[in-house]
């Protein structure tokens, strides 16, 4: 089975990219990373499975490949974050957007992706049980919604350790 993984820090260094890479890294070499704004119609049919992590890079095009994708294929979502708010959370809105958050209804391109997410994903990954639950209070809860957790390859666990005799 062929993989495409869609994500808007798939060249970054931080808690994203680990996890993202402990998550592929038993069959990686069948995974192929595709950065969110790059997303196309092509590659909705070159891939089986299709996962989704951080997608708010988006273009007119990759919006509607994802929103396609999404009718067509069988898909997974990964939350990072509160990627239903342009600002990433409710907090971060009301200081940097200066007023009470009311994503994903304010941006139609959100409510639809997240729309679908609820409805057509196979699973929908959260990092916490807190953050599961506000996207819940926020979008509604879906039959699929799972709490993941942040993942980490031997690799980067043994890096930790070593970190931390230090």
């Amino acid at each position: 089975m062929k993989f495409c993984l869609v994500d808007d820090s798939v060249n970054f260094l931080g808690g994203t990219s680990l996890t993202l890479d402990a998550i592929i890294e038993p069959n990686k070499e069948n995974v192929t990373f595709v950065p969110t704004i790059d997303f196309s119609l092509k590659d909705v049919f070159a891939f089986d499975f299709f996962i989704f992590g951080n997608i708010t890079n988006l273009s007119p095009n990759s919006l509607e490949s994802i929103l396609h994708c999404m009718d067509q294929k069988k898909f997974c979502k990964i939350d990072f974050d509160y990627g239903y708010c342009k600002y990433r959370g409710d907090i971060p809105h009301k200081i940097l957007g200066g007023e009470e958050c009311n994503c994903p209804e304010k941006h139609s391109h959100l409510e639809k992706i997240y729309r679908k997410i609820k409805d057509l994903a196979e699973f929908n990954f959260f990092m916490s049980h807190d953050q599961m639950k506000m996207h819940q209070k926020r979008l509604g809860k879906s039959k699929n919604d799972l709490v993941l957790s942040s993942c980490f390859t031997k690799e980067t666990m043994l890096q930790f350790k070593k970190l931390k005799e230090r």
